[in-house]
C-alpha cells in the first residue's frame, strides 16, 4: 500500500474509532493535534524502508532495521505495536500514534504481500483485497469519503 492509502485508512480509523470507542485517551486531545499524530503513526511502520517518506527522514534508523529485519518484518507486527505502547506509554499522544501504526498494519494486511502479524513467527497474514493500483485507489477514495461523511 502506498503513502496515500495509509493516510486515508488512518484518517478513517481516527474518525470511526471516535464513534466506536470515544473513551480512548487520544480523544482528550484536539483533533488538530490528534489526527496528525495518527497520520504520523500510520507512516511509522515503514521506517524499515529507506525509500519511504519516514525512512528518508530517518536513514540512520531505516537502513539498520532494513538490513536486520527486512521490509515488512518486525515493524509490521503486533510486537512493534506492543513496543510502541511500552516505550511511549498510555498517554493521549501515544494512543494516537499507536492507533495510526495499527491502521498501517490493517492497510498492509489488505495486500497480497500481507504482514508477519505474530513476528518473529514469519507466517504472513493477508486478506488480499488490494491487488492492483485501481483497487488501492477505490479503497483509499472510499476511506476518504467515509471519513469526511463521519467527521
Amino acid at each position: 500500500m502506498n503513502l496515500h492509502g495509509h493516510l486515508a485508512i488512518a484518517s478513517l480509523g481516527y474518525v470511526m474509532l471516535e464513534y466506536a470507542v470515544p473513551w480512548l485517551p487520544m480523544y482528550q486531545l484536539s483533533p488538530l493535534l490528534a489526527l496528525p499524530l495518527v497520520l504520523l503513526g500510520a507512516l511509522l511502520c515503514d521506517v524499515d524502508h529507506p525509500e519511504s517518506t519516514i525512512g528518508r527522514l530517518c536513514l540512520f534508523i531505516s537502513w539498520p532495521i532494513r538490513i536486520i529485519f527486512g521490509h515488512r518484518g518486525i515493524t509490521h507486527s503486533l510486537l512493534a505495536i506492543l513496543c510502541l505502547w511500552y516505550f511511549l506509554g498510555s498517554n493521549p499522544y501515544a494512543c494516537a500514534i499507536i492507533i495510526g501504526a495499527s491502521t498501517h498494519l490493517l492497510g498492509d494486511f489488505l495486500t497480497p504481500s500481507g504482514i508477519p502479524l505474530l513476528y518473529p513467527y514469519r507466517k504472513r497474514y493477508r486478506l488480499a483485497l488490494i491487488t492492483n493500483p485501481f483497487s488501492e485507489f477505490i479503497v483509499s477514495a472510499s476511506a476518504i469519503v467515509v471519513s469526511y461523511l463521519y467527521w
